[in-house]
């Protein structure tokens, strides 16, 4: 039987749950103080690390990595619910739980040899574009070795860990696509990574990133 995967904000006095980590930035930006669960970030790293490690040790790669694509859970805690103590205790030890999901594009070497010989855009440029590594992006790999594909998640992993401590800019490279003159979002995308440009940072969070992180 399927479980259904949900963050109860309930313990913070709140009548919300989500089930994503984009649902829980989204939320957590717009309609609760985000300084009272920044330290639940580093937990949701871990747990994240610790799934692809899981997925890259079981040679498979995920390639779609993104918030959307990672549940967020503390059903745990309904385990000690009405238990003051024992429920701080449980939070103070496991406040979130991340769990990756969404394997759709995924790739194993059990299915496949040990390279993407099929076309650019169907085979090797996928996955979603705010979040894919440049070679991915800007088509730069023809045949794509499984080590290639593991890479390109732990740059997608990178482009999360930016996303969570720019919960207000919803995607890396927001700020650079909204100033950007380009007719299409996908070639302003693609010109950033040609020259290099890693995403900005927003303004609203700048104390909590020099201070707290």
């Amino acid at each position: 039987m399927m479980q259904y995967s949900r963050f109860d904000f309930g313990f913070f006095g709140v009548e919300k749950s989500v089930s994503s980590l984009a649902d829980f930035l989204q939320f957590v930006d717009t309609e609760f103080e985000f300084s009272s669960v920044a330290n639940l970030l580093p937990v949701c790293v871990k747990d994240i690390l610790a799934g692809l490690d899981y997925l890259h040790n079981h040679n498979i790669a995920h390639r779609d990595l993104k918030p959307g694509n990672i549940l967020v859970c503390n059903q745990h805690l309904d385990d000690v619910a009405g238990d003051d103590k024992a429920m701080a205790k449980a939070y103070e030890e496991c406040p979130i739980v991340c769990q990756l999901t969404d394997f759709g594009l995924s790739r194993s070497v059990d299915i496949q040899t040990k390279s993407v010989v099929m076309s650019k855009t169907t085979s090797v440029s996928c996955g979603t574009p705010a979040y894919m590594a440049p070679e991915m992006q800007l088509n730069q790999l023809v045949f794509a070795s499984h080590e290639d594909l593991k890479r390109a998640d732990m740059w997608s992993l990178g482009l999360v860990m930016h996303t969570m401590i720019n919960p207000d800019l919803g995607s890396p490279y927001r700020a650079e696509l909204e100033q950007s003159s380009a007719p299409d979002i996908h070639m302003a995308l693609k010109d950033l990574l040609t020259k290099h440009r890693l995403p900005q940072h927003g303004a609203k969070y700048e104390q909590l990133r020099i201070t707290s992180w």
